[in-house]
This record gives structure tokens, sequence and C-alpha cells, in this order.
């Protein structure tokens, strides 16, 4: 899954939060048709980084997509739809 860019993620090392469009990106030398993905801040790109809930003020990981009528979302478990 590719973040949107105004999508907020974490990074699992540094902890820092940031948008999709600035997460750094680069061809995989393992896979031609990948791409790598790390954290703007510390550069790590060895875990994967943490997509955040998209619900206003939540800073928890998303743990579900689901469609809305305004778009797809990912929020977290106390976010999902009911």
């Amino acid at each position: 899954m590719r973040p949107s860019p105004a999508s907020e993620l974490r990074c699992p090392q540094c902890r820092a939060v940031f948008r999709g469009a600035d997460v750094l990106t680069a061809p995989s030398p393992f896979d031609p048709d990948s791409e790598l993905r790390a954290c703007p801040q510390c550069r790590q790109c060895e875990e994967p980084l943490r997509l955040l809930c998209d619900a206003p003020d939540c800073h928890r990981e998303a743990g579900c997509g689901w469609p809305s009528p305004k778009g797809y979302r990912w929020t977290c478990w106390q976010h999902q739809e009911a």
C-alpha cells in the first residue's frame, strides 16, 4: 500500500510523524518492480513505516481501511466504521 501525500505516518525507529509526501523513496536494488521507503528524519528503511489514523487529532496506528461516502479511509480501531 502506498500512502497518499496527505496521509500521516510514523517511523517505528525514531517515532517521527510526517506526511506521505515527505517519505523518501528509491528504486529497490532487489526487485525492479518495487521501491524502498524511508523516514525523512532518520532515513531508516528496515522496518515498514506505520500509517496513522486519518481521524482529526488521532495519532494511533491505522489498523483498518474502509470505503466511506467521502472516499477510502484508514483508521484505528476506535474510529472504524460501526
